[in-house]
C-alpha cells in the first residue's frame, strides 16, 4: 500500500469508531521515517483504546486492505 491509501485505510478505521478531531499531517520534509501522521482524539480512555484497537485490526486485515 502506499501511504495515502493507507492513510485511507486508518481516517476510515477512526471515522467508524467515532475519533474526534481526526487530522492528517504531512511530515515527508520533517521526518525520514514517516510520510504522514494521522492524529485523533477519545472522549475517554477506553474510547482511545477501542480507536487504537480498529486501526490495529483494520490495518493487518487483508479485507481492510483491499
Amino acid at each position: 500500500l502506499s501511504a495515502e491509501e493507507l492513510k485511507e485505510v486508518v481516517v476510515a478505521a477512526l471515522e467508524e469508531v467515532k475519533g474526534v478531531e481526526i487530522r492528517v499531517l504531512d511530515v515527508r520534509e520533517k521526518s525520514s521515517f514517516a510520510d504522514l501522521m494521522v492524529i485523533a482524539t477519545g472522549t475517554s480512555d477506553r474510547h482511545v483504546k477501542a480507536l487504537a484497537g480498529k486501526v490495529l485490526v483494520d490495518c493487518t486485515t487483508p479485507s481492510a486492505l483491499a
